[in-house]
C-alpha cells in the first residue's frame, strides 16, 4: 500500500469508501462535515435532486474555503509588516549603538 488510508463513511444515509492522505478519523470528520453542509442546505433549500444539492454544496464550501484563504492571506500580511516594523526599530537601535559603547555598557554593572 502507499501509504493512503481508506475509511467508510456517511453521507445522507449512503456509504461510502473515500481513500486518502489522511487518517481515518480526519477523512470521517471531513465526510461529517460534507453530511452536514449538505443537510442544512436540504434544509434551506426546495432542491431534491442529490447532484444539484451536492453542487451547490460544492460551490458553498469552496466559497468558504475562498474566504478563510483571503483572511488569512490578509493576517499573514499584517504579521509580514509588524515584523518588517520591529525588525526596522531593531535595526534602527543597534545603527545608534556604537560598537565602543556596547563593550562599556555590557561590563558595567552595578554591585
Amino acid at each position: 500500500m502507499d501509504g493512503r488510508t481508506i475509511a467508510t463513511v456517511r453521507i445522507l444515509g449512503e456509504e461510502y469508501r473515500i481513500q486518502g492522505d489522511s487518517d481515518s478519523e480526519e477523512i470521517s470528520r471531513l465526510a461529517a462535515y460534507v453530511d452536514q453542509a449538505l443537510r442544512q442546505l436540504m434544509e434551506a433549500s426546495p432542491i431534491s435532486d442529490p447532484k444539484r444539492l451536492a453542487v451547490i454544496a460544492s460551490v458553498n464550501i469552496a466559497q468558504q474555503l475562498f474566504r478563510e484563504r483571503k483572511e488569512a492571506a490578509a493576517l499573514l500580511e499584517k504579521v509580514g509588516e509588524r515584523i518588517e516594523r520591529l525588525t526596522d526599530k531593531v535595526d534602527g537601535a543597534l545603527e545608534e549603538t556604537t560598537w565602543d559603547e556596547a563593550p562599556a555598557a555590557v561590563g558595567s554593572r552595578k554591585a
